[in-house]
């Protein structure tokens, strides 16, 4: 795919640095248009009755289910993650997709009691209208799931900014998206190493009423500054500084196991990774032999080999 300017950026396999796709990269305008068809959009998706909405999600969960192999492929010549984990992903994402499904029907308001026999009170939910999601390229298809489910369900339009080393997983679920039959303008894509200019556009439109991001801190704390402007709403998912906790009393091979499936899965690249391990100092030394045990027997690898532990 290219964009309007022509320009491109190619995305490679970790594991081999080849080139495995080349994506548009897009600027400041494509944002602006992606943002008009999304506003445009907006006004028939949020009217669409909540069983149809409904539907869509649960046929695009069929479709991500369908394709599941190929998915998981895709996951790890972008990401470089083992296959198992690339497997684990694909289905918590049709999970996600069909959670929200059912929750489309189920978005209710409530009456309450009234201060006067002439008044009525009750609440009504509205779709808040578009919404910008920004994914990370550790996770890049659950991540996705689990922003655009729920605001596809409620009644809102999406932009998807995809990190850009792992674009092609957000652009295989847009075309099965399409598949779906989900209307044009309602889910959206743009790629682009051109950042700064691009979610420039989306925060300094108040046609924009919510950003859900996934990343640093460093940017969260940016995107919450900057939202202020336009009061958008803002959902952030940041980096964790996770502790293991083991006491005396606990059952060391246990401990062990979680710690080493915590710490080393996707190459320690996950936002629960455990970082550090507060051990009482009386099975301190049990609990390290436990540890380079299960080390010793991780195998570094191309996560397509089935018998990788731990990808690039």
């Amino acid at each position: 795919m290219s964009s309007a300017s022509g320009r491109i950026f190619p995305v490679k396999d970790p594991a081999t640095l080849e080139v495995i796709g080349e994506c548009a990269d897009a600027d400041g305008s494509a944002a602006s248009a992606a943002l008009e068809a999304a506003y445009a959009a907006f006004t028939e998706w949020s009217k669409l009755p909540a069983d149809r909405r409904a539907n869509r999600l649960h046929r695009l969960a069929q479709l991500v289910e369908r394709d599941q192999a190929a998915l998981a492929d895709l996951l790890i010549a972008e990401s470089g993650k083992p296959r198992r984990d690339a497997v684990g992903e694909v289905s918590s994402s049709v999970s996600y997709l069909r959670w929200n499904a059912e929750e489309a029907i189920r978005v209710h308001g409530r009456t309450l009691a009234a201060p006067r026999r002439n008044l009525h009170l009750w609440t009504h939910k509205q779709p808040i209208g578009v919404v910008v999601a920004i994914t990370p390229w550790n996770y890049p298809l659950n991540t996705l799931c689990r922003k655009i489910a729920p605001a596809l369900a409620a009644g809102c339009t999406v932009i998807v900014k995809p990190a850009i080393q792992t674009p092609l997983s957000a652009l295989a679920l847009i075309r099965l998206a399409e598949e779906a039959e989900i209307p044009a303008g309602v889910l959206n894509l743009v790629t682009t190493s051109q950042v700064e200019e691009t979610v420039r556009v989306w925060m300094d439109d108040p046609r924009v009423r919510k950003i859900a991001f996934t990343g640093s801190t460093a940017v969260g704390k940016r995107l919450m500054k900057e939202s202020a402007a336009t009061l958008k709403r803002i959902s952030l998912e940041l980096g964790g500084h996770a502790p293991a906790l083991v006491f005396d009393d606990a059952c060391l091979e246990s401990a062990a196991d979680a710690i080493v499936q915590s710490r080393f899965r996707h190459a320690g690249q996950t936002c629960i990774c455990v970082q550090r391990v507060y051990v009482h100092e009386s099975v301190a030394k049990e609990l390290s032999l436990e540890l380079q045990k299960r080390v010793e027997k991780l195998k570094v690898g191309n996560g397509s080999d089935p018998q990788t532990d731990i990808g690039p």
